[in-house]
C-alpha cells in the first residue's frame, strides 16, 4: 500500500507529467489491465466459444484499458480472428469473429514477368502458405490481381486451395488482413514464368534455373523457398507454369575434365564426323541468342536428318543436359507446329529439341513460318478477339530431328543448319550410361557464360572470314553466317576443354560443300519431285504397285514410276492452298529426267491392273530422302546400301 500511495502522490505533481499523462483524471487508470493482456486472457476461451458465423460477444470490465484500435486482427491457436470493440447503452463490449481456421506463415510478394519480350505488363501477385490447425503447412495460395482486390474472390481462392481451409472475410476484414500480410514480409521478388535468360529492366543479365542463377562471375543457389538473392532484389521461377524446369548442378564438377571426356567420347561414338559437334556448337551459342538476333543475319535452326538409330536423339539429349534438363525435356515429333512455336515462346534462349519430327508436316506453311520466326526472332500475331492481336514473341529456337529433309527451298534451307547422320555412322559400343543422360553438364554452360558478347562477336566474325576463304560460298550471307555461329560455338567448347577434333578443317570444308550442294539440287525439277515422294506416299496420293514400284537391287534403291500419271498427281498436289511448291512442266521434267544423275532408262511397265504404262526407272539411293523413303515404304530396316552405283546401271 505504501508503494501505491507513493505512486498516487507522484501523479498529483502535474509538473512531472508528460502531455499524455495530463489527460488522466482518475489515478486508478494507472493500474488498469492493458487491453493486449485482457485479450490474451480471453484467448483461452476463444477456440471453444467462437466458430464461423457465431461471433463471441462479451462485456469489457471497467479495469481494462481501451484498445488503441477498435478493430484488429489477431491469432489464437492457429486460427485468425477479428475483434471489434464498441459501446452499447453505456457498456463497452467486444465482439470476436473467426476469419480463417489457419494463420499466415509465409507471404511472398512478387511481380510476375510473363516473358522478357512480351507486351504484357508485369502482374503483382501474392503467394500465401498457411499453418493449419493441425500444424501442417497448406499448399501455396496464389492471389492474382482479382483475388487480392475482392474479398469474395479471395475467400474462394483460399477455400479452393485446400480442403481444410475455411475463410470467411467481409470487405473490411479483408483489407485489414491485407495490411497484416504487409507486416510479415516487406520483400518483393520478381517471378519469371520463363526459364533461361533473364534480361528484364535493370536485372543483371544471367540465366535462371529452378534452383539457382548464373551470372558471368558467380553461381547463386536458391534458398529453401526457391528465391535467389541477387544482392538487390529476389528473383524466382514460377514452377506452376512449366511441367519440366531446368536445374543447375550445384555439386563439385571439373568442367574441363568432364567436357574433354564428353567431346572425345562424341568423336568415338560418331566416328569422327563433324555434324554432332556443329550441333553442340550451335546449341551453346543460344545463350547469346538475343545479341545474335539483334546484330547478325539470324540464328540457324538446326535440322538433324538421317535414318533411325543413327544418334540424332542421342545428341539432342546432350543438348538438353547442357541446358539443365534431362532427356525427358525433348519433345515428341507429333507436336503440332503451333505447339512447337509456343514452347519457343515459353522459354528464353534455350534450344527446344523436337525429336523424330513428322516430315509430312514440314511441307506446310506453318513449318516454314516457324523456321523464319526462329531464325529472325519474329513476333507471331494471333487474333485474340477478332479485333486485337495477341503478340507472342519468339524467345528461343528449335533443334529438329527427322528421317527426312524438308522440301528443298532456298527460303528454308538458308535458314536451316541441316546436319546429316549417315547409315552405319554410329559406334554403339562406345555409348556409356553416363553419356546418355548426365545432368551435371549444366555446369558447362556456366563456363560459356563467362565470355562477354564482344569477344563472341569477334569470334563469329573471324570464323565467317575463315569459312569464306574456302571459296564455296559466293559471298557473306545466311549460309556462311549459319556455319560461322555453329563453328564458333564448337571453338568455345574446345577452348574450355583443351580438345581438338582430328582433321577438323578438312571436315568443315567437306560440310560446307555438302551444304552448298543442297541449294544446287533445288534447281532440278527431278529433285523437287523426289523430295516430295515421302509426302505424296504418306497422303496416299501415290500408291505402291499402282503408281510406282520400289526395289533394292544390288544395294541400290531402284524406283520405277508411271511418269505421266505421277507428275499429274504431283501437280494436283501443288495446287493445294497449304502447299508452296510450283507445278512441274511435263516437257521440262522429261528433259531433266534424261540428264539426271538418277536416270537409268525408260520402259513400259505393268502395275497392279496389268496395264502397260510409259515409265521411268531411277536409282534414287543418293537422292535427298531415297534411303529413308525405302525404309518408310517397305519397312525393311535391315536393308544395306552400296555407296557406289551398280555396274549394270
Amino acid at each position: 500500500m505504501s508503494e501505491l500511495k507513493q505512486e498516487k502522490t507522484q501523479e498529483h505533481k502535474v509538473s512531472d507529467l508528460n502531455p499524455e499523462d495530463k489527460k488522466i483524471t482518475n489515478p486508478l487508470e494507472l493500474v488498469k489491465m492493458d487491453f493486449s493482456e485482457y485479450l490474451s486472457k480471453l484467448s483461452k476461451d476463444i477456440p471453444s466459444k467462437v466458430s464461423f458465423g457465431n461471433p463471441y460477444i462479451k462485456n469489457i470490465p471497467d479495469n481494462v484499458n481501451a484498445p488503441k484500435l477498435n478493430k484488429a486482427i489477431f491469432y489464437v491457436a492457429n486460427g485468425t480472428y477479428l475483434y471489434n470493440v464498441y459501446s452499447k447503452k453505456g457498456e463497452k463490449k467486444i465482439e470476436i469473429q473467426k476469419l480463417i481456421n489457419a494463420i499466415p506463415k509465409i507471404v511472398k510478394y512478387y511481380h510476375k514477368i510473363y516473358n522478357n519480350k512480351s507486351v504484357e505488363p508485369p502482374e503483382a501477385n501474392i503467394q500465401l502458405i498457411f499453418e493449419l490447425e493441425t500444424h501442417e503447412d497448406s499448399e501455396p495460395v496464389i492471389l492474382n490481381d482479382k483475388a487480392k482486390s475482392d474479398y469474395k474472390i479471395f475467400n474462394t481462392a483460399l477455400n479452393k486451395s485446400n480442403n481444410r481451409i475455411i475463410a470467411k472475410f467481409d470487405d473490411t476484414s479483408f483489407f485489414m488482413f491485407r495490411n497484416e500480410l504487409n507486416k510479415i514480409t516487406p520483400t518483393t521478388a520478381f517471378c519469371f514464368t520463363n526459364a533461361g535468360r533473364v534480361n528484364y529492366e535493370d536485372f543483371v543479365n544471367g540465366r535462371l534455373y529452378s534452383n539457382g542463377y548464373i551470372e558471368s562471375d558467380k553461381i547463386i543457389p536458391a534458398n529453401d523457398y526457391g528465391e535467389i538473392d541477387t544482392g538487390n532484389v529476389y528473383i524466382t521461377l514460377d514452377k506452376s507454369k512449366l511441367a519440366v524446369l531446368p536445374e543447375l548442378y550445384l555439386g563439385d564438377y571439373n568442367v574441363k575434365t568432364e567436357l574433354y571426356k564428353l567431346l572425345s567420347q562424341t568423336e568415338k561414338i560418331y566416328k569422327g564426323r563433324i555434324e554432332p559437334f556443329l550441333c553442340l556448337g550451335t546449341a551453346i551459342m543460344c545463350i547469346f541468342l538475343e545479341e545474335i538476333w539483334n546484330e547478325l543475319t539470324g540464328f540457324p535452326v538446326v535440322y538433324l536428318q538421317g535414318h533411325t538409330k543413327q544418334g540424332k536423339s542421342l545428341i539432342q539429349g546432350i543438348v538438353a543436359n547442357l541446358f539443365g534438363y534431362n532427356k525427358k525435356y525433348i519433345s515428341n515429333g507429333n507436336s503440332t507446329d503451333n505447339a512447337i512455336a509456343m514452347k519457343c515462346y515459353c522459354s528464353n534462349s534455350i534450344p527446344v529439341c523436337i525429336n523424330d519430327y513428322d516430315y509430312f508436316k514440314s511441307q506446310g506453311n506453318h513449318f516454314e513460318n516457324n523456321i523464319v520466326h526462329f531464325y529472325e526472332a519474329g513476333v507471331r500475331e494471333k487474333m485474340k478477339n477478332g479485333i486485337e492481336f495477341n503478340l507472342q514473341p519468339v524467345s528461343s529456337t528449335a533443334i529438329y530431328s527427322s528421317n527426312y529433309l524438308p522440301a528443298v527451298k532456298p527460303k528454308i534451307f538458308n535458314r536451316l543448319l541441316p546436319l546429316y547422320f549417315p547409315d552405319n555412322g554410329l559406334e554403339p559400343t562406345a555409348i556409356t550410361k553416363d553419356y546418355v543422360n548426365d545432368i551435371r553438364r549444366s555446369r558447362i554452360l556456366a563456363e560459356v557464360h563467362k565470355f562477354n558478347w564482344e569477344k563472341i562477336s569477334n569470334l563469329i566474325e573471324e570464323t565467317e572470314k575463315f569459312i569464306l576463304s574456302f571459296n564455296i560460298f559466293k559471298s557473306k550471307d545466311r549460309e556462311s553466317n549459319n556455319i560461322a555461329i555453329a563453328y564458333a560455338g564448337l571453338s568455345l567448347l574446345e577452348y574450355i576443354a583443351d580438345y581438338k577434333l582430328p582433321e577438323q578443317e578438312k571436315l568443315l570444308f567437306e560440310y560446307c560443300e555438302w551444304y552448298q550442294n543442297l541449294f544446287t539440287q533445288s534447281i532440278s525439277p527431278v529433285d523437287v519431285f523426289l523430295n516430295t515422294l515421302p509426302n505424296l506416299y504418306h497422303k496416299k496420293l501415290l500408291k505402291r504397285n499402282i503408281h510406282f514400284k520400289l526395289e533394292l537391287i544390288e544395294g541400290r534403291v531402284i524406283f520405277a514410276f508411271n511418269t505421266q500419271e505421277c507428275i499429274k498427281i504431283f501437280n494436283l498436289y501443288c495446287m493445294q492452298d497449304d502447299v508452296d511448291i510450283k507445278p512441274i512442266d511435263t516437257k521440262t521434267f522429261a528433259q531433266d529426267l534424261n540428264a539426271s544423275k538418277y536416270f537409268i532408262k525408260r520402259v513400259n511397265k505393268s502395275y497392279q491392273h496389268k496395264k502397260q504404262a510409259s515409265s521411268t526407272i531411277l536409282d534414287i539411293t543418293d537422292s535427298q530422302n531415297g534411303k529413308s523413303f525405302y525404309y518408310g515404304v517397305t519397312g525393311d530396316t535391315n536393308a544395306e546400301f552400296l555407296n557406289k552405283l551398280a555396274d549394270n546401271k
